[in-house]
């Protein structure tokens, strides 16, 4: 009977234990889904040091890590300070990690909630692990514009929490992800048996293990702020001891069991008002926690049992909280600082904007006004200039007709001139054939001349001779006279020999004459010849001349005649450019009036441009 009752009294204990495991695994879950909620806060306050970045989504929209990374260290290094995260992730659309630099670019490749966040388009958040240790995550999309440009993705460690939840009470905390897999444990050597059902409820149970251990399980969903499932919290309890005490009941004796009940259940009311009310206690000062109330008084921290242990763990979550609560405090006083600065900065820049759009709206009117005027000068201008074009036009087209001939007849004229010189050579030709002709006269002539002068020399020796006869015929007779009778003959014959040297003396003197006459004549007419060649040469110079001239004038005229027909043609394709004018100057004039309308149109939209704007900034300034 005592040992049944020592049996009982065991079990009953084993059942407080159990009792009190699962209050306390339960306290635990609303503990972690507190400091869950709590460091995603952080976070997603954290995510507006990167999305207000505007160099940071330039450098991720043009893929440069380098400028990326020196941007977003700074934030990094601030933030993981102050223990509000511990990790930060720039990824890209195609999973490609820029920052940190110190990462591989693809450690976040295949992760379910960048994937999740991809897909849905919208913020995701769960659980996962990070070099071994149990993190909760946000992730988000960040925007160039309307472009998305990556995701940026930030975790918070939750190892210090599970591992002080593990340390409590000696029991194995596990984490499990939305797909019910592992990802982490604090004592990955023991084999619990615990795994994830529906996870809708809070599941428990009991498992044994070979070799007759044995863990009390409990499964509880974890949800972010908006309700989304992100993943279970597991808590197994070796209660090996207490499955072994109930193996031993069950071989007590039902009757003894009865007394025994009664007994114990007499004393086991009065164990348990006394010992539930710390426990009320202090799950009562966890739900005000959780409710928000900061003010509670935590008592039984000195406690060496599992009441001891909750109490510690309150203390240290309300202590979280109150920090969590002043970085809350500070970042809602910097946001309001910087909403302030901004409301500043935007009403400067109003009015910087209201100065420099009211110069470029007056700019524009200005501008408008100037090309109206211009646009109907251009068009009276146009006018002035189609009337001149036309006038031009005629003209053109008379002077083509001119030109047209002036060629003709300059055509006829280098018929003309060819014929000319055709017959200014011709005469050159001749005249150079009569200067050779008298040329060969002069030389001939001069041989006459030649010959008249041995004749006379040959007249002169016969003269000589003639005298010498009639000198020897002379004192022949003289001779002959001293001869008397005997020399008669003989002054008959010298006579006769005077006689003939006589006749010879006077026809030799007739002959000299003639040929002086000869010579005269000769001399003259070589003369003549010599001044009818100089004449012939000056002829041929002459007409040498005249044939160069006339050379000279048909190449002129024959340039003068291609000349005359360039001018044809370019008189042509002036009329027709002058057309192309025209219709040039038609398309200028209507072109003129559309700038004319364009005009109006201008001024009318800065007209509307400055009333939208002045809108604009009462709207800015009043908000």
């Amino acid at each position: 009977m005592g040992g049944a009752f020592a049996v009982k009294e065991e079990l009953g204990k084993r059942h407080l234990d159990a009792r009190y495991a699962t209050a306390t695994i339960e306290a635990k879950e609303a503990l972690l889904r507190n400091i869950i909620r709590v460091e995603v806060n952080g976070l997603t306050t954290s995510l507006k040091s990167i999305t207000r970045n505007r160099a940071a989504l330039s450098a991720l929209a043009e893929s440069d890590g380098e400028t990326l990374n020196d941007e977003l260290l700074g934030t990094y290094n601030r933030l993981s300070t102050s223990k509000i995260l511990s990790e930060i992730f720039i990824v890209t659309p195609d999973g490609e990690s820029l920052f940190p630099a110190d990462q591989p670019a693809s450690v976040m490749s295949g992760n379910y909630l960048v994937e999740q966040t991809l897909a849905d388009g919208k913020p995701a958040q769960g659980l996962m692990v990070r070099n071994g240790i149990p993190v909760t995550a946000i992730t988000t999309l960040l925007y160039k514009g309307r472009d998305v440009v990556g995701i940026a993705v930030l975790t918070k460690s939750l190892d210090r929490a599970a591992r002080d939840f593990s340390d409590s009470d000696n029991s194995t905390v596990m984490l499990f992800g939305q797909d019910r897999t592992q990802l982490f444990a604090t004592d990955e050597e023991v084999d619990t048996g615990l795994s994830v059902g529906s996870g809708s409820v809070p599941e428990y149970s009991v498992s044994r293990r070979d070799g007759g251990g044995a863990f009390t399980n409990v499964v509880l969903p974890l949800h972010s702020g908006n309700g989304t499932l992100i993943g279970f919290l597991g808590a197994a309890k070796d209660t090996t001891e207490f499955a072994a005490g109930e193996e031993r009941f069950a071989l007590v004796s039902n009757g003894a069991v009865v007394g025994i009940l009664i007994v114990f259940v007499i004393g086991l009311a009065v164990f348990l008002r006394h010992l539930f009310r710390p426990l009320t206690h202090v799950t009562g000062a966890i739900e005000r926690l959780a409710e928000g109330s900061r003010d509670i008084e935590v008592a039984g921290t000195d406690r060496r049992d599992e009441i001891g242990s909750i109490w510690r763990a309150v203390s240290v979550f309300q202590e979280k909280m109150l920090d969590a609560e002043v970085i809350q405090e500070e970042q809602r006083l910097a946001e309001e600082r910087a909403v302030e600065e901004r409301r500043s900065t935007i009403l400067s820049f109003a009015d910087k904007f209201e100065n420099r759009i009211r110069k470029v709206v007056d700019n524009v009117s200005d501008e408008a006004n100037e090309t109206g005027h211009a646009s109907r000068g251009m068009n009276e201008m146009m006018y002035t200039t189609g009337s001149t074009a036309d006038r031009v036009a005629n003209a053109a087209l008379l002077a083509s007709g001119n030109v047209e001939s002036i060629a003709s007849a300059t055509e006829e004229l280098t018929a003309s001139i060819e014929e000319i010189s055709r017959q200014a050579g011709e005469s050159r030709r001749i005249s150079t054939q009569a200067a050779g002709q008298v040329h060969d006269i002069n030389e001939r002539v001069g041989g006459l001349a030649d010959a008249a002068e041995k004749i006379g020399e040959v007249v002169t020796l016969i003269n000589d001779i003639a005298s010498q006869t009639n000198l020897l015929a002379l004192n022949a007779t003289i001779e002959a006279a001293r001869a008397g009778e005997a020399g008669k003959g003989f002054a008959v014959v010298a006579n006769e020999v005077k006689t003939l040297a006589d006749q010879t003396a006077s026809a030799t003197d007739e002959i000299s004459s003639q040929i002086q006459a000869i010579q005269n004549s000769t001399a003259g007419a070589v003369s003549g010849i010599s001044d009818v060649r100089g004449t012939i040469d000056q002829v041929a110079e002459i007409a040498g001349s005249i044939s160069d001239g006339i050379e000279q004038q048909l190449a002129a005229t024959q340039e003068i005649a291609k000349n005359v027909g360039s001018a044809a043609s370019g008189t042509q394709d002036v009329s027709t450019q002058l057309g192309e004018v025209r219709e040039a100057v038609e398309t200028s004039a209507q072109t003129a009036t559309k700038n004319l309308e364009s005009a109006e149109r201008l001024k009318a939209s800065g007209e509307e441009l400055t009333a939208q704007v002045e809108q604009f900034l009462l709207e800015v300034r009043a908000s």
